[in-house]
Parts: structure tokens; sequence; C-alpha cells
């Protein structure tokens, strides 16, 4: 067998040596850093981020939320009191309840990302008039199995395998403006819908749901607790839409049973606790976020992209 003729490394492979010779004296062992002694293989770069709702909130109207003109935008999405029923349905029936898009993160065509974790939020809330002022009373769900008597939320992460529109839809509703869309491969938080008049329908459930947090009930994932958000590590192959929805069954105060003040009520959830106080509380306000872990695939010096691999 004839031996290939022996040629100097070109500057490209030189290049790629000396990197590998800086990073294994920096700690080859390092996990955020991969050996790139090999030219078909690439260093792992990573850049983690926090996609979170935000949105026009009407909360906001009048006030303003930062220096920037017109800006009324809150860290959360606002939730519309009870809507008109659809007489025709039954009170459990999915048409009688809001679906809103909280987060999104887009990952392109040959792209990986990792999803590392999610954030949830929800509050309580009532306005309160008197000849002074008015106050916007707000209470975050602490309980995580808690839910009023005749409403609830439940979330759903999924993928969406459509072109992204990343201009979303924004509709007014009358003289109250909420964040709204009808595109359901939109990026931008919104509260979804079918149509708007005469009754408010939601549209389906877009995408396909990710393992067990396809449909889950309860606050998993406090938004202020520490370290609680970055728990998982799941791996999701481009393209496609990474969303964290919510299904929202508003509470009726009209119609809702109060519940009679105990002996005790030190010994009421701090949800029941509000209500005691503010008997005309509704869900208020809703956010989610997705943290992400995106770059791995990229390009580097000395790689063919076709033998590039995800890193494990």
């Amino acid at each position: 067998m004839t031996k290939p003729p022996c040629t100097e490394p070109s500057d490209e492979e030189n290049a790629v040596a000396a990197r590998a010779r800086e990073l294994a004296s920096k700690g080859a062992g390092s996990p955020f850093l991969r050996s790139v002694t090999d030219p078909n293989d690439y260093e792992r770069e990573r850049t983690v981020a926090e996609n979170s709702t935000a949105a026009f909130d009407p909360v906001r109207t009048g006030i303003g939320s930062s220096p920037f003109e017109r800006d009324f935008s809150s860290s959360a999405l606002f939730v519309p009191p009870v809507a008109q029923p659809n007489i025709a349905l039954p009170v459990s029936s999915p048409e009688q309840r809001y679906l809103f898009r909280l987060a999104t993160q887009v990952v392109t065509s040959g792209d990986v990302c990792r999803l590392r974790g999610i954030r949830q939020a929800v509050t309580i809330g009532q306005t309160v008039v008197n000849q002074f002022s008015i106050r916007d009373i707000e209470e975050e769900q602490v309980s995580p199995f808690w839910s009023f008597c005749d409403g609830n939320v439940s979330w759903h992460l999924r993928i969406v395998r459509m072109p992204p529109n990343e201009g979303g839809t924004f509709d007014a509703v009358g003289e109250t403006f909420y964040a709204l869309s009808n595109d359901l491969a939109g990026v931008e938080p919104a509260l979804l819908y079918r149509s708007i008049a005469p009754i408010y329908q939601p549209p389906p459930l877009p995408g396909d749901g990710i393992a067990a947090l396809a449909t889950f009930y309860d606050i998993r994932y406090p938004w202020g607790r520490q370290g609680a958000g970055v728990t998982l590590d799941y791996v999701i192959y481009g393209p496609c839409i990474v969303t964290l929805f919510a299904s929202v069954k508003q509470s009726n105060p009209i119609t809702r049973i109060p519940l009679s003040a105990p002996t005790y009520p030190s010994g009421l959830p701090p949800e029941e606790l509000f209500l005691l106080n503010y008997p005309n509380a509704v869900y208020r306000h809703i956010s989610g976020s997705l943290i992400c872990e995106q770059g791995a695939s990229q390009r580097r010096p000395g790689i063919r992209p076709y033998v590039g691999r995800t890193p494990s």
C-alpha cells in the first residue's frame, strides 16, 4: 500500500491546534468547552437566555411603564373579565376559556435548542374604587395547587412547526386594549383568539406537546424561587417555535359562591385570605418564561458543517 505524501499542516489546521492548546491550558474538562483537537469536532459555546412575557397592559394606560414614548407594557398579560358565555355550550367546554401565548423561542433550521427551564406566575386581583383613588390590588398565587372554585389555569409547553411570524398581531377591542393575536405562528405574547365578536372563541391549541409538560395544572416552577426555573434539559431540533401557552377559565364573582369566614382564618391559604378581603377578585395577570441554551451547532474555524454533531 502506498503511503500518502506527507504535507505541511495548513494555516487552518494550525489555528485549530493552537486553539486546542489554549483550551487545554484553561482546563480541558470544563463542561462549557469541548476539545477541538479533531478538525471534525468543534468548540462548544453556549448562549443561555430567558424569553419572558412582555406585552401591553391596560392597567398601565395613562401611566406609562418606562422612559420610552407610548410604552404601556408589563411583564405579564392582563386576563380579561369573564367572557360572555356561549349558552349553547357546557360551562366546562374549552370554548369558555382564554388561551394565552406567554413566551416563545424560535429554533431555526439546522439549529439545536436545549430547553433548560420555565417559569410561571399568575395573580388574582380586584380594582378598588373609593372617593379618593382607584387602586388595583393583586396577590400572586403561591399555593401550587390552588384555584378558584369556578375557575382554573392549565399550562402547555408545545413545539409549533410553522414559519415564525415575528411581527405579531395587535388589535383594539372597544375602549379597552389588549395584546391580541389570531396568528398561531406568532412569537409575541398575546391573548389568542379565533373570533372576537359577538363572543370570544379561542383557537385550538397548536403544535405538539413536550413530554409530561404538554399539559400540567400547578405552579411547578414559581417565578421568584431561586433555581426553580432551571431544572429541565430537553433537546429540540429546528425549525420550530418552542411555546409556553396558558389556558385560563376566568372566575365570575357574581355567580361564585363565597367562602364564609372561618373561626381561625389564619389557617387558610394566602389566596383564600385575599378573597375574604377582596371578594370580587378574579384572575388578573399571567406570565411565563422559557430559559433556553443555543449556539452549540454553529460553525467554528476548521469545522465542516456537514459533519457537525449535537453535544452530548
